[in-house]
């Protein structure tokens, strides 16, 4: 996530900065620099302090130091106007017109690849994302089956899920460089009966936004399907998929599919009432199932705009900007999460070098679970895990289980990767009384334009943020093969055309 911490100042950059205590940065030794810093691009921050290349791209210029006419969808007609812009500027002096072109933009460096090398590397992870897909969907089409079979699934839900599991899929797979091709991932048979039963879904995996990860999807099947009230019973499910969803070694590789899809941690969560003692039944929520810094921005930015509830969407926006705290649950939401345990199995035929080396400490967590763990040395079930401080930052009122220690669980990852924000938006959508019991503040600090701070309504904050994320999306979508339209359609499983509208920029 852009922070102005981690951007140069445009200002600075171009002309003067004027601004007293100005938070992005002023370095001079970019100043003559045209290209984007390569590490900067992926992270969105560099630490090397002698790094001559910008830390500024078209994202940064658009979000920090837009000319604020023309983010009101007009023209600019000021030349002299310090503020970045990104369309054409006339202005009219004493009847003769004067024109100047949009702002330069830094260009991203151009590199000298080693052809064999990043050919190599790049079909190993390609054929990781084809496995992984390829898995994931035999897997969970045969388990939905199952459930439909024994009546534990009705016919519709089956259907939709299913529909949903091979939109985010296919999707995933278009938005990935190269990209990768339904008839890639499925076996002939399969497709042929993909083309048929769900036509729709081909249709729209290039143009319609799925609203969660596969493993989402997944995860709500097993819990319809056992039941939310059996913790464990849940968790041994999930493992014994999971086990069915790894590939062995290859190669000397770490796993032939490498989880791509798969959520290492799930949560669940529940509300129980200090005042009538009743209790909500247990949601549970999956981290962000994909990989790639790109692909997990894509997901949580759809989460917070189109399938999080506001709350939840509201706080992961703002923990991006402030540490304040800003959103109060009534006593108490109760919330434990679980981290998938992977044991390192050999590559070799031989039992001896088939040994499993578990971290001990993860073994004996494991076992206050109540998860088994398998005898295979693959996925050896799940392990409760303290909070980590994003989620303690993010929802402090909450009650987690295990407590959080003095050594804080780190956090290198963005707001809202974490499982709790998927069960808590599922507790507070389902349970509308606790959700209009929420605690938010009638005004909220912000930064608009990162120079002071105004008090603005929550419900406009939220619009002003979600903006953002749109954005962000639109920009992160632009650099694949997605076909971005002037509204974001999301795909609907359940409904004929499987079409759902929210407007975009």
């Amino acid at each position: 996530m852009l922070r102005p911490e981690n951007v140069d100042c445009f200002f600075y950059q171009t002309t003067v900065c004027n601004q007293p205590r100005c938070p992005f940065q002023h370095r001079d030794q970019s100043k003559q620099s045209t290209v984007i810093c390569p590490d900067w691009q992926i992270r969105k921050q560099c630490r090397n302090k002698q790094c001559k290349k910008k830390h500024l791209d078209e994202e940064a210029l658009k979000k920090f130091f837009r000319c604020p006419i023309e983010k009101k969808s007009a023209a600019c007609s000021k030349l002299n106007c310090p503020n970045y812009h990104a369309r054409q500027r006339m202005e009219v002096v004493e009847q003769t017109e004067y024109v100047r072109g949009p702002d330069p933009v830094p260009m991203k460096e151009k590199r000298l690849w080693n052809k064999k090398k990043f050919v190599k590397s790049d079909n190993s992870r390609t054929q990781k994302l084809i496995n992984s897909s390829c898995q994931f969907i035999k897997v969970a089409l045969k388990y939905i089956s199952s459930a439909v079979n024994e009546q534990r699934l009705s016919i519709s839900k089956g259907k939709s899920y299913i529909k949903e599991i091979l939109h985010t899929i296919f999707f995933l797979g278009h938005i990935d460089m190269p990209s990768i091709e339904p008839n890639e991932v499925l076996s002939s048979e399969l497709f042929s009966r993909v083309t048929t039963k769900y036509q729709d879904v081909l249709q729209k995996y290039k143009t319609h936004l799925p609203r969660r990860p596969p493993y989402s999807v997944l995860l709500d099947v097993v819990v319809e399907s056992t039941g939310d009230a059996n913790v464990e019973a849940v968790l041994d499910q999930l493992t014994d998929l999971n086990q069915k969803m790894f590939i062995p070694f290859s190669e000397n590789e770490w796993c032939g599919n490498d989880f791509f899809l798969n959520s290492t941690v799930v949560s669940f969560c529940y509300f129980s009432d200090f005042v009538t003692s009743k209790r909500t039944r247990n949601y549970f929520g999956g981290s962000v199932s994909c990989k790639g810094i790109l692909q997990r921005e894509v997901f949580i930015d759809i989460s917070c705009i189109a399938t999080w509830n506001k709350a939840v969407s509201l706080a992961v926006c703002l923990a991006n900007m402030s540490k304040t705290k800003h959103i109060q649950f009534p006593p108490y939401v109760h919330s434990t999460a679980y981290h998938m345990i992977i044991g390192n199995v050999g590559c070799s035929g031989s039992e001896e070098h088939q040994s499993t080396k578990v971290n001990t400490s993860l073994a004996a967590a494991a076992g206050n679970t109540g998860t088994a763990l398998a005898g295979d040395g693959r996925i050896k079930g799940y392990y409760s895990k303290p909070p980590c401080q994003k989620c303690l930052e993010l929802f402090p009122d909450t009650r987690f289980t295990p407590e959080c220690s003095e050594h804080r669980y780190p956090a290198p990852w963005e707001y809202g990767n974490c499982a709790e924000c998927e069960a808590v938006s599922k507790l507070l959508n389902a349970e509308t009384e606790l959700n209009k019991r929420i605690s938010l503040p009638k005004y909220i600090p912000i930064n608009l334009n990162y120079t002071f701070t105004e008090l603005i309504p929550h419900s406009d904050v939220h619009k002003i943020l979600c903006s953002e994320r749109k954005e962000r999306l639109e920009n992160n979508l632009r650099k694949t093969n997605f076909e971005v339209g002037e509204h974001f359609m999301f795909y609907n499983p359940s409904s004929d055309d499987g079409t759902a509208l929210v407007p975009g920029q």
